[in-house]
């Protein structure tokens, strides 16, 4: 049975759906968006009852109506949430899966993606993420829930999409660990999802771009972009075929200049972690471009507890841009003595004079000491 209360607990009513068979009212979800709505997921297994029956109420359990068109008659129903962010974004837990609706539940439609075909408990959103308890299969969570409040017509109809991101925290520190039987945790960093429609061609452009609050483009992947020696060590993430897909930006500005021995201390060449700021994802797909605005935020641990955190960021941010420029003008200089270095070769190979074969071989030898000051392929640092 389900009873309702409207004076904090002095007085309850019954309200439970007229006709329903005997049954445990297993979850009541009150909406986070209206007062009088309520929805429950009844489960009548115990009874050989196998059908899933979830219903809602917008008058307090007055009324009520079954909504579990689209969920399979033979999956009885656990749980049912509604999304804290969008209204009428539903979550159904039922014996063999997870189903979702965007209409309140007029239609569902399965949300089961890699998840396991067990019994859904529950679930919970936190943080725009859903967390999913199961029977024997353990805790599942699907990241980031902002592509599921934005899903419309408009999308559906649109060649090329950006989702707009949601908000991420700077990053504190990077971990390590050598146990292996933890589970896998979302990448690092802000997640962007975009979606094509319209399948793209091999020649057709396509790019990602971040920028920052002054308007400068801080971190991009071009798929047309010109070829280096260091696009193996690059994960490329940008895909042209049809449907929706993610992108990661890792919150790091810049990269360093494609010198293949940086690769050994820091395989993508990005340069340093992003300041805490306003920022903008920048999509285009040929002729198409979209953006969508994201914030980067302070950790609010970092904030409450240590004075002037922001003033810090700026600083730090300041001091590794200078930092990326003197690192940008290092590798021109390195690009620039390998050169010479080519030159000097070819002399070499057809100089007779003694004189001028020890000298540049002397010359030769400095040019590879101040290149290996420079790049520190064995991360020692020179002697003084």
């Amino acid at each position: 049975m389900v009873h309702v209360t409207q004076d904090g607990g002095k007085t309850w009513s019954n309200v439970t759906p007229k006709g329903l068979k005997e049954a445990i009212i297993n979850v009541v979800e009150p909406s986070p968006h209206d007062p009088a709505s309520a929805y429950i997921a009844v489960a009548g297994f115990k009874m050989n009852d196998f059908t899933p029956h979830i219903f809602k109420t917008k008058n307090y359990g007055k009324t009520w109506v079954e909504i579990v068109n689209g969920i399979p008659n033979n999956t009885f129903a656990r749980s049912v949430r509604e999304d804290p962010d969008r209204k009428g974004l539903l979550y159904a837990g039922t014996e063999n899966g997870l189903f979702v609706s965007f209409d309140d539940g007029a239609n569902w439609q399965s949300l089961q993606n890699n998840l396991p075909q067990v019994p859904i408990t529950d679930m919970r959103v936190k943080r725009k993420d859903l967390v999913v308890t199961t029977q024997g299969r353990a805790i599942w969570i699907l990241d980031d829930l902002s592509p599921l409040h934005q899903i419309s017509d408009k999308v559906a109809k649109a060649d090329y999409f950006l989702y707009k991101p949601r908000d991420a925290y700077a990053p504190l520190a990077r971990a390590f660990s050598l146990n292996g039987d933890q589970g896998q945790n979302p990448p690092t960093g802000t997640l962007i999802t975009y979606v094509i429609n319209k399948e793209v061609g091999d020649d057709v452009p396509m790019s990602m771009e971040i920028i920052n609050q002054s308007g400068q483009v801080v971190y991009t992947e071009s798929t047309n972009g010109p070829k280096t020696e260091c696009d193996a060590f690059i994960k490329k993430q940008l895909k042209k075929s049809a449907g929706a897909h993610s992108w990661n930006w890792n919150m790091r500005i810049g990269q360093f200049d494609c010198i293949k021995e940086l690769t050994m201390t820091n395989r993508d060449l990005s340069a340093y972690d992003a300041a805490p700021g306003k920022y903008q994802a920048r999509f285009k797909v040929g002729g198409f471009t979209q953006v969508q605005d994201f914030e980067v935020k302070i950790d609010p641990r970092i904030e409450e507890s240590i004075p002037g955190a922001a003033a810090a960021y700026v600083e730090r941010d300041q001091l590794s841009e200078s930092l990326l420029v003197g690192a940008t003008e290092m590798a021109k200089g390195v690009r620039y003595l390998r050169k010479v270095k080519q030159q000097l070769d070819f002399v070499l190979q057809e100089a007779t004079s003694k004189d001028l074969l020890d000298g540049g071989k002397a010359l030769n030898d400095k040019i590879d000491a101040w290149i290996e000051n420079i790049l520190q392929k064995e991360l020692r640092t020179p002697a003084t």
